[in-house]
């Protein structure tokens, strides 16, 4: 969690080390607004004549007032390898990023409602692919590619989890989550021990119910398939962090 910026232990210099990671926005800044750039004409491609052109307009401004906002905070911290962070620059960055994250949301929450499966399916194609991109280009600094990571992925899973197709909920959050432990350096190992825990909880909860309360609990666990599902997924993010958290 020190290596996040989450926390400051009193053994060892945790404010050096971020500066070392954060020094090296700067020098990919160019690049992740290239690739934003490319993911974001894509997704446009994709939404024209679908949604009105005024909504696909601000998206496109409000994204680059983003990215823009992001490199100014990233030159502030050039220097951050020959001196110690504040813990406020790394919020700074942190909600940053976070920003950018929700804005990628909106062609998933709001631009998804005109289109087909198919272009959900493509859409998720190019998040997916900037999400892996984000990963990569900043590979110093895991705050901001789990906060980024978490939130478009996240809503990706929520509506394909409300659309019924929740073969592709399982696919985006098994991504997800992947893209997250590789981030903050969790041990394939532990990542795999956990995965089996939770997802193995989650059917001996359901075999527990089916066994104590019998056919009425199955019509309920049937009809209500996205709320178990929900719970089955809570207990998998719980597994990851209780074992992030006690490293």
């Amino acid at each position: 969690m020190a290596v996040l910026g989450l926390t400051d232990p009193g053994g060892g210099d945790w404010a050096r080390l971020r500066g070392l990671q954060y020094a090296s926005l700067a020098k990919a800044s160019v690049a992740r607004m290239a690739t934003h750039g490319i993911a974001a004409l894509a997704v446009a491609g994709l939404f024209i004549g679908h949604v009105h052109y005024v909504a696909l307009i601000a998206w496109l401004a409000a994204l680059a007032a983003s990215l823009h906002y992001s490199s100014k905070i990233d030159a502030t911290l050039v220097d951050a390898d020959r001196r110690s962070m504040s813990p406020d620059e790394v919020k700074r960055q942190t909600v940053s990023a976070i920003f950018n994250a929700l804005i990628w949301v909106v062609p998933t929450a709001v631009f998804s409602l005109w289109v087909d499966v198919e272009t959900q399916l493509k859409l998720w194609t190019v998040l997916a692919m900037l999400m892996a991109a984000s990963a990569i280009l900043l590979p110093g600094v895991p705050l901001g590619t789990l906060m980024f990571t978490g939130i478009v992925g996240g809503a990706a899973a929520v509506e394909f989890l409300f659309g019924g197709l929740i073969y592709m909920t399982v696919a985006v959050l098994a991504f997800s989550v992947t893209i997250s432990a590789g981030a903050t350096g969790l041990h394939f190992g532990v990542f795999m021990l956990a995965s089996v825990i939770a997802r193995g909880l989650r059917f001996f909860v359901i075999a527990a119910l089916l066994w104590r309360y019998g056919a009425p609990i199955r019509d309920f666990i049937e009809e209500r398939l996205g709320l178990v599902f929900s719970l089955g997924l809570a207990a998998l993010i719980g597994g990851f962090l209780v074992i992030e958290l006690g490293r």
